[in-house]
């Protein structure tokens, strides 16, 4: 991974975290919270467009969120431990 910079401001992305906590608190599964979080016509919709495509193509969150530009090298770290840890 190269050090690769979100292309969300800061805000947007504590904003997009946020909703995904909510939504699995909720019970949302991961690709169903980003299809719901994209058809929302949000600022981050474009990024998150180009995220489902990385899923359905088979990539993991962290790599998917990384190739989209909806995460950071750090952010993608910090979630690809989280998936492989379970």
């Amino acid at each position: 991974m190269t050090n690769k910079l979100s292309i969300l401001s800061d805000e947007l992305l504590a904003n997009l975290f946020l909703q995904l906590s909510r939504m699995e608190i909720a019970g949302f599964p991961a690709q169903q919270a980003f299809e719901l979080l994209e058809k929302t016509g949000s600022n981050h919709h474009r990024c998150l467009k180009q995220l489902q495509q990385y899923l359905k193509a088979g990539k993991s969150i962290s790599e998917a969120g990384f190739m989209a530009g909806v995460f950071n090298c750090i952010d993608s770290t910090l979630l690809a431990a989280g998936e492989s840890s379970g």
